[in-house]
């Protein structure tokens, strides 16, 4: 008879299964909760390899739970054994996560476990020694105490997992520690939420984690922001939640149990007014010290167990005033959900075999997005109505700004003829366009008397009135630009959410080629208003001569102007 596996050659092929560090490290933490541990340790090993970076060479996990006893212990590490298999009471299943998970990213797996009144045995299993092996075994279990390198790390009794010879990727630490704060947030936080209300967490447990540069307790990290963390001492308030409920599929049902329902809870919040006061504000210091700048998705909750975070794929969201988009977007960082649901429901979330991330049947994201919808498309109109009564109240202080405009008033100035005008033209030119700050007039003015075009961004004027007011006296030209028009509302949107999307990315370019774009609109406008210049009251033009002037002198005027700024690029 052959072995339809062969097991040492299987194993070292599951390595490139779908694990990736912080997924499998959370495999030993889901053990280590369900066998009731109230602490977890975590010790972390690593080599510098360059700035910033490093390579972890061991990983220890100490909980002082259950512990095993001898029989369990041999066991442990056999992919498909578990004492809890198919139960969907705790956070676990099919038990292959702890050591598939670790094969991704270490050679050998070293466990010492200890029951409380027993002792400290051990086991473990390496990929090395088994690789060339058809039918390799797992070392029965001898008496071992811990090795002297973790002696500090442990107590009475409990378990210990040590990864040995880990050779994937770079060791981000902080990454972990957000991820794991975030992933069992229900379990580590002080506080959490139960029948709708914030209550202090009564079975809370501690996981720490010492990388050899700090040791510290990790904390929750609530992105409903309705619990207090190290992130955030200010919290929102929980919206009423929305319940779906879904018949327990035949592959869910547990054991000697009957079908039928179980509900799926969708919780949500709008973040605190003071965090979103105007547009990019979520990049603000204190914003990036509560971790608002990675708070875009939706978190998805097994048993209180975080296992998907992020956009969830082909996920709807028409957005009622830009219908470009189709999903989420930047300011979704202002507002939280999770969707949590019971274990007897993973077919309806696609949890399989391996518990990596959860993806909602599309019958049931269709639910979602018939019911979540109008949720946020409320929240994202709070928000922007918040960031429009902050951008009144700065547009009614700065009406008549000029910011932007001054590389393009240079180059039309470079690019056409200045005369003097008379004190009485300059007075024509001003009391003909429209309504506009004394103060606004005076610059104006000033800038009048060294060129022959100006430009001004108006607030106080009326959304539904032109787009642009072009007065022209002599050589001199004023384009009252009205910022209250919708074409210019969503340009300077559009132009800020790119702005913030620098800021984010930390690139310099982003400031360059932003104000290249707003130069070059003006451009266009200029050209416009030096076209329009050049028709002269006492001449008339068909309809047809007209358009056709219009438009050949627009074009040149904007070749001739924007050639320029190609000559600097």
């Amino acid at each position: 008879m052959t072995s339809p596996v062969h097991v040492g050659r299987a194993l070292e092929s599951l390595r490139n299964s779908n694990f990736n560090t912080v997924s499998a490290m959370g495999e030993v933490i889901d053990n280590s909760i369900e066998a009731k541990a109230t602490n977890i340790r975590i010790r972390i090993k690593k080599d510098k390899t360059r700035a910033n970076h490093y390579d972890l060479t061991d990983v220890a996990f100490y909980d002082d739970g259950e512990g095993m006893d001898t029989d369990t212990l041999s066991k442990c590490l056999q992919l498909g054994f578990s004492k809890r298999y198919n139960n969907r009471t705790g956070i676990g299943r099919f038990g292959v996560g702890m050591t598939l998970g670790a094969i991704t990213q270490c050679i050998r797996i070293e466990v010492y476990s200890k029951p409380r009144g027993g002792n400290w045995n051990y086991t473990y299993l390496d990929l090395q020694e088994m690789k060339d092996q058809e039918d390799p075994a797992i070392p029965p279990p001898r008496s071992s105490e811990v090795p002297r390198e973790y002696s500090d790390l442990v107590k009475d009794f409990g378990t210990l997992v040590v990864w040995r010879n880990w050779d994937r990727e770079d060791a981000k630490i902080n990454e972990m520690i957000k991820w794991i704060g975030r992933t069992y947030r229900k379990f580590i936080g002080e506080e959490i939420i139960k029948d709708g209300h914030v209550v202090a967490n009564p079975h809370q447990r501690h996981i720490f984690l010492d990388d050899g540069d700090a040791d510290r307790e990790i904390s929750a990290y609530d992105p409903l922001y309705v619990t207090k963390t190290k992130y955030n001492t200010e919290v929102t308030t929980l919206d009423s939640p929305i319940r779906l409920r879904e018949e327990i599929h035949m592959f869910d049902k547990p054991p000697n149990s009957q079908e039928g329902q179980k509900v799926i809870e969708i919780r949500s919040t709008l973040l605190p007014e003071q965090w979103r006061k105007k547009r990019g504000d979520g990049l603000s210091t204190e914003n990036r010290a509560r971790l608002v700048p990675d708070n875009e998705g939706i978190s998805i909750l097994r048993n209180d167990r975080e296992v998907f975070y992020g956009h969830i794929p082909h996920y709807k969201i028409v957005d009622k005033k830009s219908s470009h988009y189709k999903s989420f977007i930047d300011l979704d960082r202002f507002w939280g959900c999770e969707i949590a649901f019971d274990a007897d429901l993973d077919h309806w979330f696609s949890v399989k075999n391996i518990k990596v991330g959860a993806k909602p049947l599309r019958e049931l994201r269709e639910k979602i997005q018939d019911q979540l919808n109008d949720t946020i498309h409320t929240y994202r109109d709070e928000i922007r109505k918040t960031w429009e009564r902050s951008s009144d109240e700065e547009n009614k202080r700065t009406s008549g700004s000029f910011n932007g405009t001054e590389d393009a008033q240079n180059i039309i100035k470079d690019n056409t003829a200045d005369s003097p005008s008379t004190e009485e033209e300059i007075d024509q030119l001003l009391g003909e366009s429209g309504e506009i700050k004394e103060e606004t007039k005076k610059e104006i003015e000033l800038i009048l008397e060294n060129s022959p075009f100006v430009f001004a961004k108006n607030y106080d004027t009326d959304g539904r009135g032109n787009f642009i007011n072009i007065v022209s006296r002599g050589s001199k030209t004023f384009v009252n630009i009205n910022m209250k028009h919708p074409f210019f509302r969503k340009f300077f949107d559009l132009r800020n959410e790119l702005e913030d999307k620098g800021k984010e990315y930390k690139d310099d370019d982003f400031d360059k080629i932003l104000a290249s774009v707003e130069t070059n609109l003006h451009l266009l406008l200029g050209s416009f208003a030096l076209a329009q210049k050049e028709f002269h009251s006492d001449v008339k033009y068909t309809a047809d001569e007209f358009g056709k002037k219009l438009m050949h002198n627009w074009t040149f005027w904007l070749e001739e102007n924007v050639n320029s700024t190609l000559e600097d690029n």
